[in-house]
């Protein structure tokens, strides 16, 4: 005798909540909801949404950092109650967000393994750490001295810095040349563009060159308007730039050879275009520009805050004042 079954399945499958180190729970669930038909036509359990982990401290939802992507920086406990930060690439530690410091140039740079550079700052303590700008934890201070090491060997734990409490910025770039009359014959002057910022200006033989050699993002720093040493690049301003500076770079459309535009108007020709790729009746400007004013020696561009000149061989800092001090 042949017996014939039908049935009608619909499954629920829930993850259950559970502890984890450091008194922090996460919490997920899984649904799958469908059914099996042993007629001619056969569907499949739809296999759900996974959603990520919420971490919770005292039975209360952190909140995940907006730029974790380039630190991996992820929510976690403090004391079991309370909401911090670990980014491993800093400290393999759960902090607490907006750790207090300002970036200090006297502190060393860290380079990680994906070439993203972080800067040097100060902490209360007068010891250097590295400033999180890509989430919120601020200054991170070093490792105890016992087991700092900055993933080369070298211990960030030793080196002492001035601790400024008026120091609020997150990010100090010196800039020596704001286009290649301040670089001497035959060189240009760069900019090192990283995650949406530039955090580094210097002069080199050629930006291609010193971008091919590094894996870096260096483009040529020149006055808006003005020639780049590749004829075939456009000088102009972009962010994260400031106002007064350009980079170039092939970011023009091409010029149609013929027809018409998309507009019904005639195509431009390259001796009547309305923004030209130089004009060559201007000269260099003497100085680094900064702003409204003009560096006979160097600019400092701080973040937050406005642009300013350090003469004389001065450390660039978050305020005029604290550069004057050193």
């Amino acid at each position: 005798m042949i017996r014939e079954a039908r049935a009608l399945v619909a499954t629920s499958v829930v993850v259950a909540v559970g502890w984890l180190p450091g008194g922090c729970t996460t919490s997920r669930t899984a649904a799958t909801n469908g059914s099996l038909d042993a007629g001619p036509r056969t569907s499949f359990p739809d296999a759900g949404t996974l959603t990520n982990p919420v971490v919770r401290c005292a039975d209360a939802p952190c909140e995940e950092p907006p730029g974790s992507g380039v630190l991996g920086a992820r929510a976690c406990c403090i004391d079991e109650d309370r909401c911090g930060l670990r980014a491993p690439a800093l400290r393999d530690a759960c902090l607490p967000r907006g750790n207090p410091g300002s970036v200090d140039l006297s502190c060393p740079v860290r380079s990680l393994r994906d070439g993203t550079f972080l800067q040097g700052c100060c902490t209360p303590r007068g010891e250097c750490g590295l400033f999180d700008r890509f989430a919120d934890l601020g200054c991170v201070p070093p490792e105890p001295a016992a087991t700092a090491d900055s993933g080369d060997g070298a211990s960030d734990a030793s080196v002492a810095c001035r601790f400024d409490p008026e120091a609020t910025c997150r990010s100090v770039v010196e800039l020596p040349c704001d286009g290649p009359e301040d670089c001497g014959e035959g060189r240009a002057c760069c900019g090192r563009l990283s995650h949406d910022s530039y955090d580094r200006f210097a002069c080199f033989a050629s930006c291609s060159d010193q971008a091919s050699s590094t894996g870096e993002l260096w483009l040529e720093v020149c006055h808006p308007g003005e020639p780049c040493a590749d004829p075939s690049l456009a000088c102009e301003n972009a962010p994260p730039l400031p106002a007064f500076l350009g980079r170039c770079y092939a970011n023009r459309p091409p010029l149609p050879e013929a027809g018409t535009l998309p507009d019904g108007s005639p195509p431009r020709d390259a001796a009547v275009d309305p923004t030209p790729n130089a004009d060559a009746s201007r000269l260099p400007h003497p100085g680094v520009a900064c702003g409204a004013v003009t560096c006979g020696d160097k600019c400092c561009l701080a973040d937050p805050g406005e642009p300013y000149c350090a003469e004389n061989g001065a450390r660039c800092a978050c305020a005029p004042t604290a550069a004057a001090r050193d």
